[in-house]
């Protein structure tokens, strides 16, 4: 199959500078362009929201947390693209909002291939993939790499 895109969803921490960093392999072997997605989770904000006792909340804190989301997606965005031109590999990156998974999933075109990271969890008959990976695995129209963490790795 001929790949347009690789698609790697980002998020904070070693693990997906890792998966970053095969999704760049590939890319560069592959030789087409790469694009980086960080979704900031509504979910988070939702359950900001759903305190009972919302003078016990700081009255800025949703907008407080919407700034640092944002800033952290910026620059995680920001060093993946960094490392992307290390690499000599075209990339981009996107600032998503929803839901993980249907975001990502709503970005998908024909002709990408995902590249999304697994935890190296669970037993050889049931091995744990975490949400987003089996959610892409069920759910997306194009292929779906998942690449395996190592047990210390995927528990930093």
């Amino acid at each position: 199959m001929d790949y347009k895109r690789i698609l790697i969803p980002v998020y904070i921490g070693k693990n997906s500078q890792e998966v970053a960093r095969r999704g760049l392999e590939i890319a560069r072997h592959l030789r087409v362009r790469t694009c980086f997605l960080f979704v900031k989770d509504s979910t988070l904000q939702h359950y900001l929201s759903l305190t009972s006792y919302p003078s016990a909340r700081p009255a800025h804190l949703e907008e407080e947390v919407t700034r640092a989301m944002d800033t952290i997606g910026q620059r995680t965005l920001e060093n993946d693209l960094a490392l992307a031109r290390q690499m000599g590999v075209e990339a981009n990156g996107i600032l998503l909002e929803g839901k993980a998974l249907q975001a990502i999933l709503a970005e998908v075109r024909p002709g990408d291939l995902i590249v999304v990271g697994r935890r190296a969890r669970g037993s050889l008959d049931h091995p744990s993939l975490g949400s987003l990976a089996q959610g892409l695995l069920e759910q997306a129209p194009v292929p779906v790499l998942t690449v395996r963490l190592g047990r210390a790795m995927a528990e930093a």
